[in-house]
Order: C-alpha cells, then sequence, then structure tokens
C-alpha cells in the first residue's frame, strides 16, 4: 500500500476587507497554500530538515518561524537544504498556488472555507489519486475546514 503524509500550511488570511491596509486592520490581498507531500516512509526527512535549522540558528521551539522574520543567511540556508533534500529524494514534492484575493468572485466569499478548499483541489486532487492512503496535515487554523 503506498501512503502518503501531507503538510499544509497557508500565508495571508480569509478575509475580504480591502478598503483598509493590510495588517492594519485590512485583509491581505493574496491567500497562498503550499503543500508538502511525503511518502510515508519519508515523512521524518523533512521534519529532520526543520528540526536541524531550529537547533543551527538557535530558534525557539515552541514558537513557529516566520519567513518574514528570517534573517536572509536563514532563508538561504533553509533554501539549500530544501534543494538538496529534493535533488535526493524526488518523490518529495512541494506544490504551493496563490491567489489574488481581489478577483475572486462574490459567491465564493460568502464561505472562506470555500476558496481554501477549492484551491487545495486545484494543486493537490491529482497527486493524492497516486496514493492508496493520504495523512492529512493542515497548519492549525481558527476556520473549520
Amino acid at each position: 500500500m503506498l501512503s502518503a503524509s501531507i503538510f499544509l500550511d497557508e500565508s495571508g488570511d480569509l478575509g475580504w476587507k480591502f478598503d483598509t491596509p493590510y495588517r492594519k486592520g485590512g485583509s491581505s490581498r493574496y491567500l497562498t497554500i503550499a503543500a508538502l507531500i511525503v511518502p510515508q516512509h519519508k515523512k521524518h526527512l523533512p521534519t529532520r530538515l526543520i528540526k536541524d535549522l531550529y537547533k543551527r540558528h538557535k530558534w525557539p521551539i515552541d514558537k513557529e518561524k516566520k519567513w518574514a522574520k528570517m534573517e536572509v543567511t536563514e532563508k538561504l540556508n533553509f533554501i539549500k537544504k530544501s534543494e538538496i533534500l529534493f535533488d535526493l529524494h524526488k518523490d518529495i514534492q512541494c506544490v504551493a498556488i496563490t491567489v489574488n484575493k481581489i478577483k475572486v468572485q462574490e459567491h465564493i466569499r460568502d464561505d472562506p472555507n470555500r476558496l481554501y478548499n477549492y484551491m487545495i483541489g486545484l494543486i493537490l486532487l491529482g497527486k493524492m489519486k497516486n496514493f492508496d492512503k493520504i495523512i492529512l496535515s493542515p497548519d492549525p487554523r481558527s476556520i473549520k475546514i
């Protein structure tokens, strides 16, 4: 049986307030969802990579490290280690999708989960069919999926 773990993370929010600047009462203009697709028997490899980065850069382990808060050298180190991982393990994939929320149709804005689930479907359904079993690990969010 071929199984995989899929780890999801998003950047941006599911709000629709565009008349105010972002992070000053307004919503993000874009929403990006990324997924890491890892065969189950290799799920320890990305975890190890992240643990090594936390240790090397002395990041506090009780708090998620945000890309925007990383130093340039930390970002470059992450990119280098990720590139090595993907080169050595062609069956580990990273996929992403970005939406300009200003262009999202009104009927989709009624339910934030609709956009989130639609985006996930676009990037994952074609990949998921290649596995007999999927363990989906979304990033903890305040909105029920």
